[in-house]
This record gives structure tokens, sequence and C-alpha cells, in this order.
């Protein structure tokens, strides 16, 4: 009798605690617009296209980014909108700038320092936002000298990527934007040598020969700097040619799972620095 009594009550009560803890892990989630992560890039405008910004989004939201403009403004296309990582109803997403407006772009001529974009979205609305800091400077490369073979990272923040070179090279350095950032959590290899050592550098890649860069990325516990993208890059002068050119790659935040839901909450509470 007292099961029969008070069975369907505790069942409805369980119900109804279930529901109000799922509006309330739901309503945690909830971003009215899309969130932009913070990205430390240095490179050439030539490598601005095919980059990557990214950015935090509700998965019922209908705002995609279809283009940016820089201060100066000049607009950045994108390409396409990718899905990298998703949690409950929080999507991690990148919006890969599009090649359309190279040739107006190589014709700056002094660097462009970039924090805030504003940013188009594919349902007509527009905001300004911050991205962290970008600086893009001018470059006269025409041709690229390497040929990348494959890039590839890890949840353990390790990666790599392999080039091979198209003709005689010597690779002048090789570093990470931001350096003060990540000084103490980054360890990055050019085959096999240890980048911040001296006498590593200048290292010769003969035409067919491959360069291969390791990096290993070791934040502390909860360190928020993960969160974050970045650029390692090099700098190489062709054999019998003056100048540099440079050639990089973008290390996409650490976000993964529930660490969308955390850094929602922080961003939502101003916890990041």
């Amino acid at each position: 009798m007292p099961l029969q009594k008070y069975g369907l009550p505790l069942f409805l009560l369980v119900i109804a605690i279930s529901w109000a803890g799922n509006l309330l892990f739901y309503g945690t989630q909830k971003i009215e617009k899309p969130l932009f992560l913070r990205h430390y890039y240095e490179m050439p405008v030539s490598l601005l296209v095919n980059s990557e910004i990214y950015y935090i989004v509700n998965k019922d939201n209908n705002r995609d980014v279809y283009q940016f403009e820089l201060p100066n403004g000049q607009p950045l296309y994108v390409q396409n909108n990718m899905v990298k990582s998703e949690y409950g109803r929080l999507v991690l997403k990148s919006a890969m700038i599009a090649p359309n407006m190279l040739e107006e772009l190589q014709k700056m001529e002094e660097p462009l320092s970039i924090d805030e974009v504003k940013v188009y979205y594919s349902n007509g609305e527009s905001d300004t936002i911050s991205v962290g800091k970008i600086v893009v400077y001018p470059d006269d490369v025409e041709n690229r000298t390497f040929k990348q073979n494959f890039g590839s990272g890890s949840s353990n923040g390790d990666g790599s990527a392999s080039y091979t070179a198209d003709r005689d090279i010597t690779i002048q350095d090789a570093y990470y934007s931001n350096s003060d950032r990540l000084s103490d959590v980054m360890n990055l290899n050019v085959n096999g040598k240890n980048a911040g050592e001296s006498g590593v550098f200048p290292l010769l890649v003969k035409k067919g020969e491959g360069l291969m860069l390791n990096y290993s990325l070791r934040f502390p516990d909860k360190d928020v700097r993960r969160f974050d993208a970045y650029t390692i890059r090099f700098s190489y002068q062709e054999s019998g040619k003056e100048g540099s050119g440079i050639n990089h790659f973008i290390l996409q935040p650490e976000l993964y799972d529930k660490d969308l839901r955390r850094y929602v909450k922080l961003r939502k509470g101003g916890d990041l620095p």
C-alpha cells in the first residue's frame, strides 16, 4: 500500500527534479551571440588567407560568420565554417578566411595590428568583436618554396608539421607568436633539434629534402592559455636570393568536450585575463 500510495508522486518528483536539472544545465550554456576566442597570430599578409578564426555558438543559433572587416576597412570573406568540437548545446567552430581579397591585401605597405574586427553573420546581423592580437605584415614572396605534407595535433598538446623543400633554402629561425605568453610551456624542435638552443640555425635544407617541426605544449592544470590560438612559424632564405620568406601553421585551441562549458562560464564571469 505505501508503495502504491507514494510511488507515482515520487516518480513525478524525480521527473521534475531531472527536468529542472536539465533546464539549469542548458541554461548555463546559453550564449546570446557568438563568443570569439583570443588569437595570437603573427603572419605575412599572403598567409592570412586560409587562416582560422575560432568562435563558440549555440547549436540552435543561425549566425554563422560570412565576412570580417579589418580596422582599415578591408573586407575578409569566409570560405567555410567548420565544426571543431561539441558539448551539449555548445559548438566550437572556425571561420576560414577566403583568398578572394589577397591581391588587394598584398598592397599594404605597413604592418597592421588587429585587436577588434567587425563581423557580419549569415542572418544579416553584425557586431564588433575582440579577436585577441593579430599582427599582419607585408611580404613580397611570390612563390612558396615548401610543400606541406601534413600537419597534426593532439589533445595532449603535442603536434607536428612536415614539409618538403622545392629548392635549396636556409632556415634562419623558428619561433611562435606571443613568445612571452608561451615561453614557459612551449618546446619547439626543427629536424629533431631544439629551436631554442644556440647553433641550430642557420639550417640548410636542400631541394627535395624534408623539414619536420615538432612542438610540445605543457600547460599546468586549468591554465586558461590553452584556450587561445597561436601560430608557429619559421623564416627562411632561398639560395642566391635576398630577403626572407615566412611559413607558418596555426595551433588550434585546446577546447574539448566539457572545456567548452568551462570556457563559456569563465568568459561570462570575466575571469579570463
